[in-house]
């Protein structure tokens, strides 16, 4: 003899409901407040210093005490050389009894006449006798930083999170049959 079990099993379904989640922020409040800083600045003057003194005393014109100076050192040299040729001539004049007209050399040698060139020449000679100093100015900055004053108020975020749902459900119910075989037998 035999049984037939059949089982139908259960089935079940789901359906997910998912809405969508928002964040919301309005922006934070700034506010920044800065007092004027300070800038100080300060200059010396530029200093150009020109030494014409030379270039000047080339072309003649001279301070009085130093061309009584030149005339004094030229006066010198003048009164120097002219005590050498007074003492080479008294030499030449003490050898009188040496064969050669000495006297009349000796006045030839006085009357001579001198000679002169004219050149040209450029007033100053040259450019080394203008002096030029030039001391460049000076810069001083100084800056003074004013405070600044930050102030945020932030604001928090609306966080709008609705709850997930599931749905569950029988799509087939479960079921159980048996079939046994009928005894006709009598007893």
């Amino acid at each position: 003899m035999q049984i037939q079990i059949d089982v139908t099993h259960a089935k079940t379904g789901m359906t997910h409901h998912r809405p969508p989640m928002q964040i919301t922020q309005r922006p934070a409040e700034l506010s920044i407040q800065q007092d004027p800083g300070t800038v100080q600045m300060s200059t010396t003057d530029g200093k150009l210093s020109i030494d014409q003194t030379e270039a000047f005393a080339d072309a003649g014109l001279k301070g009085i005490l130093r061309r009584n100076n030149e005339m004094a050192a030229k006066a010198n040299q003048q009164v120097l050389a002219y005590i050498a040729k007074v003492a080479r001539d008294g030499e030449q004049l003490k050898r009188i009894e040496e064969p050669g007209n000495k006297i009349a050399m000796l006045a030839k040698e006085r009357g001579r006449i001198f000679e002169h060139e004219l050149a040209y020449r450029q007033i100053p000679s040259g450019t080394e006798k203008v002096r030029i100093s030039y001391e460049p100015s000076q810069l001083s900055v100084t800056v003074t930083p004013a405070d600044v004053a930050v102030n945020v108020t932030p604001h928090r975020p609306h966080i709008d999170a609705p709850r997930w749902s599931v749905d569950t459900y029988v799509t087939q119910k479960p079921d159980v049959r048996i079939t046994a075989p009928r005894l006709d037998r009598t007893i």
